[in-house]
């Protein structure tokens, strides 16, 4: 099976973040401005310092999301070997169905847990890394999948993927975790 982006879903988000550029770039225009007092050049000077990055962050998420609209990338896709995720900038890729050992719900993700996710991390730059730590430290797993962007295809993949494997209710995934803390406590 194989899922390609929803171009409509990414055409949105580019028109969001035009927008969003068009205000900041606005408010650096309206602090720099001359009508500004000599005691509020502080202030202007301080939030430009902090607003500029931003914007040039935006920027280039801007040209990310652009390039992902004109372009016919794979999302998903699933095969008897793997699962290969390229749904988003921080995913891993390719990984074997073996390497997998459960999946759970977690607000609109299907987050899934690996039994070595460092082998996968560590083949990343580090900026992933550290955004894959960052999601990590907020109650995620390394592999983290927004049906968002494919939608149109969403039941159709969870089909698929309940196929290999198991998607956990709430109480089951407490009860894996449980277990996990009690294998890592004995170990140690």
């Amino acid at each position: 099976m194989i899922i390609k982006q929803n171009k409509k879903s990414t055409l949105g988000t580019v028109i969001l973040l035009a927008v969003v550029i068009a205000i900041f770039v606005l408010g650096i225009v309206m602090f720099n401005s001359p009508r500004i007092d000599d005691e509020d050049k502080g202030f202007a000077v301080l939030f430009t310092v902090f607003a500029v990055p931003c914007v040039i962050l935006i920027l280039a998420t801007l040209i990310w999301f652009i390039k992902e609209l004109f372009s016919d990338k794979i999302l998903i896709e699933i095969d008897d070997e793997a699962l290969t995720d390229n749904s988003s900038a921080i995913s891993l890729g390719r990984i074997p169905w073996a390497d997998m050992e459960y999946a759970y719900l977690k607000g609109t993700y299907l987050v899934i847990r690996l039994k070595h996710p460092a082998k996968y991390v560590e083949r990343k730059g580090a900026i992933v890394r550290f955004l894959i730590r960052m999601s990590v430290r907020m109650g995620y797993d390394a592999v983290c999948i927004s049906p968002v962007r494919f939608r149109h295809q969403g039941k159709e993949f969870f089909e698929k993927f309940k196929e290999r494997i198991p998607i956990l209710t709430p109480e089951q995934l407490y009860l894996a975790q449980l277990a996990e803390k009690n294998k890592n406590s004995k170990e140690n």
